[in-house]
């Protein structure tokens, strides 16, 4: 609006100067789009000098194409200059025709943004003879702001420059402070926390005279979800002895985040945490927790370490049976262990209870607390209408729900370990209790007033009777037979039922329900928990004429199922000899686990299902001619299982068909076969170009990969008696099997390999390192490249030097335990290990996942 102003008050006094008015001719300077020129009405005009005399096409056009006039009159036009936000800059009323204008103000400019600054470079166009009315606007190049940060250390200032977007280092070294009267000084940070460049900055080192030896302590680099990034987690300490342990705020000017003792038998008695821990996993303290005042993570509260979200993260060990949460405590996190407590207060302030296994014998609230309240050690809501959490080692063989409860909560009875018989109110409308937890009720009961429940003979029903919710995880009697009527059973329903060794399921049932009685009965959606997890002596299942709705994995873990029987009249199922199969009899759906001796499937049998030897105890499987189809998974874990004979008509062998069958020796395969063959009992296409299984029994000890072999399909090689494998001359990419030693031969055209380690033919790229390496390794000089993975669980190797640049993927040496030496300064790595390798005063800090040590260089 001001460059509006300035111009409308230029433009009225050159208007009375030349006593020309027009209200029905107008100007069109050009056709842009300006702020200037669009502050005029399109009915609102003057003219300059002589300008009236040019036609109304010159005026309509904008610009004029017609050359200079021959009169002795010049016209004269007006050339407006803008800022690049349209700021009116100069405006010159009478520029002759044909003339150059000239910005006479002061150069244009721009502000600074907190990212960029900026310097005029010129207008827009270039500046020629004008034969119109013209506008120049100021255009800028820009280029990254700059900052001035100041280190301050022990009174002494050391200033640097930085680009906005730039970390800030500290490139003096760990600052020092000279140990005076007060004792002996270490660094432990800055005064604030060290943030990318966005303005000028200052930071003081700080020290601290705490005792502290770092060279007894030994740190890793971590990786976090966003990269690799500078910090450490300090994993020993090498003084045995320690009590108190004091966990600085950096080391070697990187911040300390984290603490993981994976030795169980390491406790202190205190620990002091610094201001950059965030995470004290696997450390064992008796009897205090502090933290430093500036962390912004964690907190101590009496003794006990909490997260600033305030939930309780850890407890010192010596405090008893007894878990008082201190006030202040909202929740209990993770690292909380109820099955050591027999008793458990909490404060006020406690407001979220989530699934927690206990061992408790009573839970006391605060009569303060807003959200929970305790009755008889019980714990409920406020308001006596939700059963949170019932003590697993409460007394009570008996418990009666209190009549104003309607929903219990899916985790309260979990892990009972005395409770026999739980009597449910009248009003009770959602009952998660019931589901996947194991217990030891024999019993339910339900009033006949309840309005969504009904029991019988101990079994908890929907109120119709038409859905089976739960049978009791340990009813007395080994037989059960669902009543006439049921049509759906749930999910859960015989959930760690051990007593039960046979069930029969009336003509009405139809199969497993996963949404029952929404909305009063709720639970999570269907997962792959089977419908019989924890059934060990179930022996026998009856399923009745309108069962529609079975897979083999509900039977998951289910070791003694002997015999699986249909009635004749189900028009889904049948039955052989307690085999089950589809009701053509064309397909084999499930084969009893317990059942030990050969079994010959019946001719006729087009497809061997999913699952359908799931965890069978079969020795040998014979294959009929018309079987066309082995699906995925079908042998999955047949724990017996030593040979198979793949016939001429199988025309599909699906992913995983043979997983984890540990005594497996050979899959042999008719030589008539048009899609399939076998050489020494291993599974390979037809023609050989693919490997598809090697048996997780066959008990060579060297597996020779046949030079036709392109490609493997997506195996894992499981077999405990194969050391190593002879690599295929063809096969372009290298396949890790496992742990396997691959062996490459001089032939080989793809790779090479020197003492066992696997290159590429030129020994450019180390892409992999045999698991059962002892011996120390000096990276050849030839290696650029050290690749994904090459070092990977590689716990036996002792150490791996590099004395030359290269590049190291970032998880070369993932999980791997090794020391790392690097026999160059820090200054001459390439860029490529910034990401992932830290040097600071000629330490080396391993890499992630690595356990490595400091390693002084």
């Amino acid at each position: 609006m001001k460059g509006k102003s300035k111009f409308f008050i230029t433009s009225l006094l050159f208007l009375l100067a030349s006593c020309s008015f027009f209200a029905t001719s107008s100007i069109e300077p050009n056709s842009r789009d300006n702020s200037y020129f669009n502050s005029l009405s399109s009915t609102d005009s003057f003219s300059t000098g002589n300008s009236s005399s040019r036609s109304s096409s010159d005026s309509s056009s904008g610009y004029s194409s017609q050359a200079p006039s021959s009169s002795s009159q010049i016209n004269t036009y007006t050339v407006s200059w803008l800022n690049e936000d349209g700021t009116l800059l100069e405006f010159d009323d009478s520029v002759p025709e044909g003339s150059i204008p000239s910005y006479d103000g002061e150069t244009p400019t721009k502000e600074s943004t907190i990212e960029r600054t900026y310097t005029f470079s010129g207008w827009d166009q270039e500046l020629f003879p004008i034969y119109d009315d013209m506008v120049f606007i100021a255009t800028y190049t820009d280029k990254t702001r700059t900052y001035v940060v100041t280190w301050i250390v022990d009174d002494k200032e050391v200033k640097e420059t930085y680009e906005y977007g730039e970390m800030p280092v500290y490139k003096e070294g760990t600052p020092t402070k000279e140990s005076d009267d007060s004792g002996t000084y270490y660094f432990s940070g800055w005064d604030q926390e060290k943030e990318v460049v966005s303005s000028d900055k200052t930071y003081t080192a700080v020290f601290s005279n705490k005792t502290i030896i770092d060279n007894d302590l030994v740190y890793l680099r971590v990786k976090i979800s966003t990269g690799y990034k500078n910090e450490l987690k300090l994993v020993d300490c090498l003084d045995k002895d320690l009590k108190n342990l004091v966990v600085p705020d950096y080391c070697q000017n990187i911040p300390v985040t984290s603490i993981s003792f994976d030795d169980s038998d390491r406790v202190f008695d205190t620990i002091y945490l610094g201001k950059n821990v965030r995470s004290a996993s696997k450390v064992r303290v008796l009897e205090s927790y502090v933290v430093d005042s500036e962390n912004k993570w964690l907190k101590s509260i009496e003794g006990m370490l909490c997260g600033v979200g305030s939930f309780l993260y850890k407890h010192p060990e010596n405090i008893g049976e007894h878990l008082v949460v201190p006030e202040g405590v909202k929740e209990l996190g993770n690292g909380i262990d109820l099955k050591r407590f027999s008793r458990l207060t909490l404060p006020s302030s406690f407001n979220f209870m989530g699934t927690k296994i206990n061992e408790l014998e009573e839970y006391i609230i605060s009569e303060n607390n807003e959200s929970y309240c305790s009755v008889d050690g019980v714990m409920y809501s406020k308001d006596m209408k939700t059963l949170i959490s019932y003590p697993a080692r409460k007394s009570n063989k008996t418990f009666e729900v209190p009549s104003s409860v309607t929903s219990i909560n899916s985790s309260a009875f979990i892990n009972s370990k005395i409770l026999e018989t739980l009597i449910l109110p009248d009003g009770l409308e959602k009952a998660d209790c019931v589901m996947n937890y194991e217990t030891n009720i024999k019993q339910y009961v339900v009033s006949e007033n309840n309005n969504y429940f009904s029991s019988i003979d101990g079994v908890l029903y929907d109120k119709e009777k038409t859905t089976l919710i739960k049978c009791p995880p340990r009813k007395t009697g080994s037989t059960y037979t669902v009543i006439e009527g049921t049509q759906t059973i749930s999910k859960y329903a015989f959930h760690y039922c051990k007593n039960l060794t046979e069930i029969n399921f009336a003509n009405s049932v139809r199969g497993f329900d996963v949404k029952i009685m929404e909305p009063h009965f709720s639970y999570n959606s269907y997962s792959s928990n089977p419908a019989f997890i924890g059934c060990s002596n179930l022996q026998v299942i009856n399923l009745g004429s309108s069962f529609e709705a079975f897979k083999s994995v509900f039977l998951h873990n289910c070791s003694s199922i002997e015999e699986i029987n249909v009635s004749s009249e189900n028009e889904h199922y049948s039955s052989i000899d307690g085999v089950l199969f589809n009701k053509d009899r064309t397909e084999i759906i499930y084969f009893p686990s317990a059942i030990e001796e050969g079994y010959v499937i019946p001719e006729g049998v087009l497809n061997i299902a999913v699952n359908s030897f799931l965890e069978s105890s079969v020795n040998n499987v014979s294959i009929p001619e018309s079987v066309k189809t082995i699906e995925q998974y079908a042998f999955r874990e047949s724990r017996a299982l030593y040979f198979i004979n793949i016939g001429k008509n199988i025309e599909e062998i699906g992913k995983y068909s043979f997983k984890n069958c540990r005594q497996l020796e050979a899959i042999n395969v008719s030589d008539e076969n048009e899609l399939y063959c076998s050489k020494d009992g291993v599974l390979y296409s037809k023609n050989k170009t693919t490997l598809l299984i090697y048996p997780d029994g066959k008990k060579d000890e060297n597996f020779i990969l046949d030079d036709s072999v392109e490609g493997v399909a997506n195996i894992s090689f499981n077999n405990p008696y194969l050391k190593s494998i002879t690599y295929s001359d063809n096969l372009p990419v290298l396949i890790q099997f496992g742990n396997k030693k691959i062996i490459i031969k001089e032939t080989n055209k793809y790779f090479s390999s020197i003492d066992g380690i696997v290159y590429n033919k030129d020994q450019t790229e180390l892409i992999l390192c045999p698991l059962d390496r002892d011996k120390e390794l000096v990276v050849p000089a030839s290696v650029k490249k050290i690749c994904e993975g090459a070092f990977s669980n590689c716990t036996n190797i002792p150490s791996v030097s590099i004395y030359h640049s290269l590049v190291v993927d970032q998880i070369a040496f993932s999980r791997a335990v090794t020391t790392i030496n690097i026999g160059i300064s820090p200054r001459e790595v390439s860029d490529n290990w910034s990401s992932f390798w830290n040097y600071s005063d000629n330490v080396f800090v391993g890499s992630a996942n690595t356990q490595l040590t400091i390693y002084y260089v």
